[in-house]
């Protein structure tokens, strides 16, 4: 059980880190692209990554202690609630703030999503690799 935990703690690690880092870089380049307000795009893009990736870390964690035949279906349905929590994420702002701001918030939320596709397909890739 500890193994489990502390892979899921690492992965949580990174996340915050990376997600700290993503933050910074579009901070600084994103004044480049588009000249919109760009915090609450950031702020949701960060927030939504870190809790999909702190619940990716948990579930995984539970699921590869107890059932480790299961983790396929785990991985497919990751990817598929991640989609759909995303879609959700920009229906819900494109009510709040109308369709003048979507292009910005496509633009902001795009990085943090191809990054939690990346790490979890990288993380989980290696950590199926190890236990093999």
């Amino acid at each position: 059980m500890t193994q489990y935990s502390s892979i899921a703690r690492r992965y949580i690690m990174q996340s915050i880190a990376m997600v700290a880092l993503l933050s910074a870089a579009i901070q600084l380049l994103l004044p480049l692209v588009v000249s919109d307000y760009t915090f609450l795009p950031m702020a949701a893009g960060a927030a939504f990554a870190l809790a999909v990736e702190a619940a990716d870390a948990l579930i995984w964690q539970r699921v590869a202690s107890k059932s480790a035949e299961a983790l396929t279906t785990f991985f497919t349905a990751v990817s598929g609630f991640r989609i759909l929590l995303s879609l959700l994420l920009m229906l819900v702002y494109y009510i709040i703030f109308g369709r003048e701001s979507m292009m910005t918030f496509i633009i902001v939320f795009a990085p943090y999503y191809i990054y939690m596709l990346c790490h979890h397909t990288m993380f989980f890739t290696r950590q199926s690799g190890n236990a093999q």
